[in-house]
């Protein structure tokens, strides 16, 4: 009996050991809880964020919550046996991190750890004025509104307004398009962002009149035609009316106020037909056409003028100045006679050209036409006698010469000697300038040159003339070398004199060539002596 109450109270123990083991060997493992929002990585959340998670897999379960600006040192903020947990007063526009550790039968198990991103703060609020108008739009500009996502334009005419344009948050400016002429508008913008809004001022913008355009009377064509050709160019001259533009031959545009316009690179002896047309938003006028043939090529050539002097004693003139200038030679072209003139203009000292000339000019002209006749102004003259300048009167200061007809291209020009010994004359009241001026045609210009001697040495200041019959046509004096030069004489006979105080005068008969004409030197004999 004894054994059996043994065996029972062995059994009873066993039991019991079995029925404790079992229950600690099936209570269940705490898994880590798992996190529902805000979503990891969310944006745009409101600063009182509510924080969840689902239940934890063991009954009776107590929840620890942590968060924080760091990953890795996340705070703790409160332990509830709930699934949620409300944050209170987070920072605008910040990153925030945060967990959740669950506690049961002495079992701990944390979350992951997310992050989410608060809203930023309320936009700034935008102060709208207007920037232009016109006739259909109105320009608007706003100060930036800080931390807009977006910005909104609404406007009216009357008090209940619409939306006008939607734009990006960092927009500040708005031309509002397809208006009304002379109306006035109202506008105002919102700027906005997840957290709010932010409304600026009301402006009032009034749209300019509109007039409508004046539609133009139609163009018309007053007067069409050629007014010059030459060789390569024509001339067209034109009057219209209420034109804004002008088409020569459909293709060369003109504004509509002009009234010529010149063809060139044309050909000579050339028929060529032009019309015009003009033309405004009205409509369009054709002119007739006009022909017009270039002229035939003529050959131009240059006709030179030169200017030379002879000399006076240096006792008397030392110097003489005088400014010349509108050069013209009178000349006969195709049966048609004109001046051609040159525009240069110049003052020379004529005794700096004592037996020699200086080209003045060159006159442009046909090479066929003949020149009968030149002219010039001597626009003023200074003397310079024994240091001391005058100006000189000129009674007449344009010059005309004639001459024999002469080939323009055949001619080498003309040379104008001034004889300043009998071109000066001395009045009461002051100097006369008269001018006595001998002209040559270059291609009969001739010249001499020689020296005057007596006992071997050269003769200074001694008279070297050049007369032909009675009349001297040109004289000179000798250098302290006994060297003298007369230039720009007509080629042909002459007879040469030299006369020289206290020596016996000398004359010879010269055939002068064109060119310089070298006589060589001339000795001069001694004065005779008489017998007392």
């Amino acid at each position: 009996m004894n054994k059996y109450k043994y065996l029972a109270f062995i059994f009873s123990v066993i039991l019991i050991v079995l029925v404790l083991s079992s229950c600690f060997l099936l209570r269940p493992a705490l898994t880590k809880p798992q996190l529902l929002s805000p979503a990891n990585g969310a944006t745009n959340v409101s600063t009182t964020a509510t924080l969840t998670w689902k239940p934890s897999n063991v009954a009776q379960t107590t929840y620890e919550v942590f968060i924080g600006q760091n990953a890795s040192k996340t705070e703790y903020v409160a332990s509830t046996e709930q699934t949620s947990f409300v944050v209170n007063n987070l920072s605008y526009n910040t990153t925030y991190y945060w967990k959740v550790v669950s506690m049961a039968n002495s079992q701990v198990a944390t979350s992951d750890t997310w992050s989410f991103t608060t809203v930023k703060a309320f936009p700034s609020r935008p102060f709208l004025s207007v920037t232009g108008v016109s006739t259909s739009s109105v320009a608007l500009g706003w100060t930036e509104s800080e931390n807009a996502s977006a910005i909104t334009l609404y406007g009216s005419t009357s008090t209940v307004f619409s939306q006008y344009a939607h734009l990006s948050g960092s927009s500040t400016s708005y031309t509002v398009n397809n208006l009304v002429p002379s109306t006035v508008y109202k506008f105002f913008v919102v700027a906005t962002n997840a957290s709010g809004r932010a409304t600026s001022n009301t402006v009032n913008a009034t749209t300019l009149s509109y007039t409508p355009p004046v539609v133009p009377a139609l163009p018309v064509i007053k007067s069409f035609g050629v007014t010059y050709v030459s060789t390569n160019t024509v001339t067209l001259g034109f009057q219209t009316q209420n034109a804004s533009s002008i088409y020569v031959n459909d293709t060369m545009q003109l504004s509509g106020n002009a009234t010529s316009y010149t063809i060139t690179n044309l050909k000579p002896s050339t028929s060529y037909s032009y019309f015009i047309v003009a033309i405004n938003p009205s409509g369009r006028a054709t002119s007739e056409t006009v022909t017009a043939t270039t002229e035939s090529y003529v050959q131009m050539t240059s006709f030179p003028v030169y200017i030379g002097d002879k000399p006076v004693s240096p006792s008397l003139i030392q110097h003489l100045y005088v400014t010349l200038n509108g050069f013209s030679v009178h000349a006969t072209f195709s049966g048609t006679s004109t001046w051609y003139t040159s525009p240069a203009s110049g003052t020379y000292d004529l005794t700096t050209l004592v037996g020699t000339s200086i080209k003045f000019t060159g006159i442009t002209l046909p090479a066929s036409a003949m020149v009968t006749q030149i002219r010039f102004e001597i626009s003023s003259a200074t003397i310079v006698v024994n240091g001391n300048s005058y100006s000189l009167n000129i009674p007449s200061s344009t010059i005309y010469m004639n001459m024999n007809s002469i080939n323009a291209m055949e001619s080498a020009g003309v040379y104008l000697d001034f004889d300043i010994s009998q071109s000066v004359e001395y009045t009461g009241q002051g100097y006369l300038f008269k001018p006595v001026i001998h002209m040559v045609n270059g291609n009969m210009r001739a010249s001499v040159m020689g020296s005057v001697m007596y006992n071997s040495e050269p003769v200074s200041m001694a008279t070297v003339s050049l007369s032909n019959s009675s009349t001297v046509v040109a004289e000179t004096y000798t250098m302290p070398n006994g060297r003298f030069t007369i230039s720009a004489v007509q080629a042909g006979n002459y007879t040469l004199t030299v006369e020289a105080s206290g020596i016996t005068s000398y004359s010879t008969s010269v055939s002068l060539s064109k060119g310089m004409n070298n006589v060589g030197d001339i000795n001069l004999p001694a004065l005779p002596v008489y017998p007392k």
